[in-house]
């Protein structure tokens, strides 16, 4: 409680400011937990909101907060890419179980064990063993797994890797953006000299950002 007084008393006349911040008020909810009757008495609850404190990092480290925005912008490519592997599992397993369902009950004797037979290949792991056990039954059917493993494991992971990759570089852009917002803003309010490279720069961010939105009309 001592930090937040601290904290609070370095803002001199204008303690309100402390509360503008979202982090100010994030710590400020988190230490006053301790005095809440009820809470004060749940030593793990009380815990686990003091650890709370931990998610700071993401405000403190900027290449942090950019892995994380990055993180988010792909959930909904990676949703999509989620729907298209289960659809591939599920076709190729119907295939596997009509195969080797009959001498293979234990890996392909229905369409739920064969797509958790399918899903063990798509991690690499002891896909080989299923293989061979496969080719004892049709020897042909190593065109089977070699094309799963190829569309599956490697074209669909390569995939994901690539999303992952251009939403963290537009997260990074972002964030570009963000910090130059604010030094332009920081120094606007410096007026003077530094005041008129700010309107500067803010025109050519803003013809860069007009530029961009017009390419992205061009594309679609």
């Amino acid at each position: 409680m001592a930090e937040i007084t601290i904290r609070i008393a370095a803002y001199g006349s204008r303690p309100q400011d402390f509360f503008r911040e979202g982090w100010n008020v994030f710590d400020f909810v988190v230490i006053g937990a301790v005095f809440v009757p009820g809470l004060r008495e749940n030593a793990t609850l009380l815990r686990v909101i003091r650890l709370l404190r931990v998610v700071r990092l993401v405000s403190v480290l900027p290449d942090l907060r950019v892995l994380i925005r990055g993180m988010l912008k792909a959930l909904p490519p990676i949703g999509s890419m989620g729907v298209l592997a289960f659809l591939l599992i599920y076709v190729y397993g119907m295939v596997g179980w009509i195969m080797f369902g009959d001498e293979i009950p234990e890996q392909w004797g229905d369409i739920g064990q064969a797509m958790l037979t399918l899903f063990t290949v798509l991690t690499l792991e002891g896909w080989n063993d299923v293989l061979r056990e496969g080719m004892e039954v049709h020897p042909w059917s190593w065109v089977y797994f070699v094309s799963f493993v190829l569309i599956a494991s490697l074209l669909l992971i390569n995939i994901l890797i690539a999303v992952i990759i251009n939403a963290t570089e537009d997260a990074r852009e972002v964030q570009h953006r963000e910090d130059l917002d604010q030094r332009i803003r920081e120094a606007s309010e410096a007026g003077g000299e530094a005041g008129e490279r700010a309107e500067t720069a803010r025109r050519v961010q803003d013809l860069k950002r007009a530029v961009e939105e017009l390419e992205e009309r061009l594309r679609v």
